[in-house]
């Protein structure tokens, strides 16, 4: 449940969804619990009534004590590089089943956080908190990074700021031909200390294209997939690569009918984008 998406995906969303009437926020059935993480405490919020919609949005999330004042803890924006996105949040809210994802980072020394508050259409939820929250160090130093909402019932965490010191490189051979591509991933690390991504764990998403012409600018095919790397906690080391075997993508995947056909010389490229992580690309070219 403690996932981060991949950035949007811009391939088409789909078709239109049936709006249910509005829920009242006061019949919603939630929940907000935290877990620890590497730089201060995860959260999840839930929110569910079967039969209605829930507009809502995570940017709205507020820290509330015991007495109903909300905490002095700063917003974030977190870590912008390629920031985790969802294409279709309008999914999760007309089935009315949301669930918001929010990271609490950093130091607090404050009052207790007893409850979090949200917006819900042009109300408000109160809901208690349960789990832990960051510690105190030196002095209140930490701060609220909302994340966005995803399809229903999956959370979506902000990517951590201590993935801003990662970088992917794709490894593809010189030349293909029509087949499966292996898709091999090294992930470096150019900080100082290892770089975790077990808690949250990331999505990633692919997208292989084909362009041809003159000087190969005409895009013909784009293809997109992803996939997570929670199977296993992974943590890349500095001065260690970690190579990221993902199995192999399908080439040609083409939407377009009649196919068009491939031309020796062509360009393949394959982009591979997780959030919080500079975009990669790489480039073979059809033997």
């Amino acid at each position: 449940m403690y996932a981060v998406a991949a950035p949007p995906d811009t391939s088409t969303g789909g078709g239109a969804v049936l709006k249910p009437p509005d829920c009242s926020p006061d019949s919603l059935q939630t929940k907000a619990t935290t877990r620890v993480a590497a730089d201060g405490v995860l959260g999840l919020i839930t929110l569910h009534r079967t039969g209605c919609t829930i507009e809502t949005d995570p940017a709205t999330v507020r820290l509330v004590d015991r007495n109903g004042h909300v905490l002095s803890v700063p917003r974030s924006s977190g870590n912008l590089t390629d920031p985790a996105g969802s294409k279709r949040p309008d999914i999760a809210e007309y089935a009315g089943n949301v669930v918001m994802g929010f990271a609490w980072t950093g130091s607090y020394c404050g009052p207790a956080a007893a409850s979090v508050r949200v917006t819900v259409l042009s109300g408000s939820v109160l809901i208690p908190l349960q789990g832990p929250v960051p510690s105190c160090g030196e002095g209140s130093t930490g701060s609220l990074v909302p994340g966005v909402l995803k399809e229903p019932g999956l959370a979506v965490e902000p990517a951590p700021v201590a993935w801003r010191v990662l970088r992917a490189r794709i490894v593809l051979p010189a030349t293909t031909g029509e087949g499966p591509i292996p898709l091999v991933v090294v992930l470096t690390n150019s900080g100082k200390e290892p770089v975790s991504m077990a808690d949250p764990c990331p999505d990633y998403l692919t997208t292989t294209s084909l362009a041809h012409g003159a000087e190969g600018h005409q895009a013909i095919s784009v293809y997109g997939g992803g996939g997570d790397l929670c199977s296993r906690a992974l943590i890349v080391k500095p001065a260690a690569p970690l190579t990221l075997k993902l199995g192999v993508l399908a080439f040609p995947a083409f939407s377009d009918l009649p196919r068009t056909p491939t031309v020796r010389g062509d360009p393949v490229t394959v982009t591979w984008s997780m959030a919080g992580v500079p975009e990669a690309t790489a480039t073979a070219h059809i033997r």
